[in-house]
């Protein structure tokens, strides 16, 4: 039934996050059809992805070292992850599922919240995935294989990636948010001029540190000061350096950053906070349509070229969104 453009929104539970999901449009059915489109499309890819499913196709793949007919999507991801690896010079490598083991992150952080730690592997190097990880052409008869002990975990992108082809489902739509547990993608239109997303400080999580406009933007935050545990000696986080196999211990405790894609957004965000402010900054300002802010150990707020004409402080015509990766 055809009416006046309206809000239309659903939430559900996915991939260890809850997801909002906000349409504006004229048609009630159309509408709350798409929505349900997105909740099967997280549910479909959290099953394929998860690496607490022992059923998952992830799973698979690390439990037997190789896929013989992975499936176009789990290509398309791996192919991505190889391409950011190569662009961030190795700080982003999804091969690093023994060394969050051995922090203790071995199962749901949802479920669980808190951790044993084990002794944690040390790498002199950045794993190559170039070295550990092989697919075949995406043809008949492809394969995926990896290449000696090392695990995948695929967290640090295939969130993003999922709000990115959710997204594709909602092009119908005159406006749209979708916000993954912080990895946001949005779209706006002439019945709705934007959407502003606030940052909460992570040094006062129930405070707003600045709010942007990211309209017809995505955007992620990254951080290691929410999911953290302890031994009782040692503070222990999921982001995990793969130069030494040990949670990041860079001067960046969070990061957020405005891009054309949240796949990128969602990247680029926990690189920042692995890489540390001065390789973070530049790798920023290396990449065209995205700009970032950082907070320091220090709480210094440091921002790339161009982040600051994305801030705004005027009244919220929606209810910010306050999230975490």
């Amino acid at each position: 039934m055809m009416g006046e453009i309206r809000e239309y929104e659903r939430s559900f539970h996915a991939m260890g996050t809850e997801v909002r999901v906000i349409v504006e449009d004229n048609n009630a059915d159309e509408a709350n059809e798409s929505l349900r489109g997105v909740e099967r499309l997280f549910e479909e890819f959290e099953q394929r992805f998860s690496r607490f499913r022992s059923d998952s196709e992830l799973s698979k793949l690390n439990r037997d070292g190789y896929l013989d007919e992975p499936t176009s999507e789990m290509v398309s991801v791996l192919r991505r992850a190889i391409e950011w690896a190569k662009h961030t010079s190795g700080v982003f490598n999804p091969l690093i599922l023994a060394s969050l083991e051995a922090a203790g992150y071995d199962r749901s952080f949802e479920r669980y919240g808190s951790f044993k730690p084990r002794k944690i592997r040390h790498e002199p190097d950045a794993i190559s995935l170039d070295d550990h990880l092989q697919i075949t052409p995406d043809c008949e008869g492809s394969a995926v294989q990896i290449n000696g002990t090392s695990g995948l975990d695929l967290g640090g992108i295939v969130k993003g990636w999922t709000v990115d082809r959710a997204s594709e489902l909602l092009l119908n739509h005159d406006a749209f948010l979708i916000d993954a547990g912080g990895d946001i993608r949005t779209r706006s239109s002439s019945t709705h001029p934007g959407w502003q997303v606030s940052i909460e400080d992570p040094y006062s999580p129930d405070n707003d540190r600045e709010i942007v406009d990211a309209s017809n933007q995505a955007i992620a935050t990254s951080g290691v000061y929410k999911r953290r545990w302890s031994d009782g000696v040692s503070e222990y986080h999921h982001l995990i350096d793969p130069c030494t196999g040990s949670p990041s211990a860079s001067d960046v405790i969070a990061a957020s950053v405005i891009a054309p894609s949240t796949e990128t957004a969602e990247v680029l965000a926990k690189t920042c906070v692995i890489a540390g402010t001065q390789a973070a900054i530049p790798l920023l300002d290396s990449m065209p349509g995205c700009s970032g802010v950082l907070t320091s150990n220090n709480g210094q707020r440091i921002t790339s070229n161009e982040w600051d004409s994305y801030v705004t402080f005027g009244p919220l015509r929606f209810q910010p969104i306050r999230r975490i990766a």
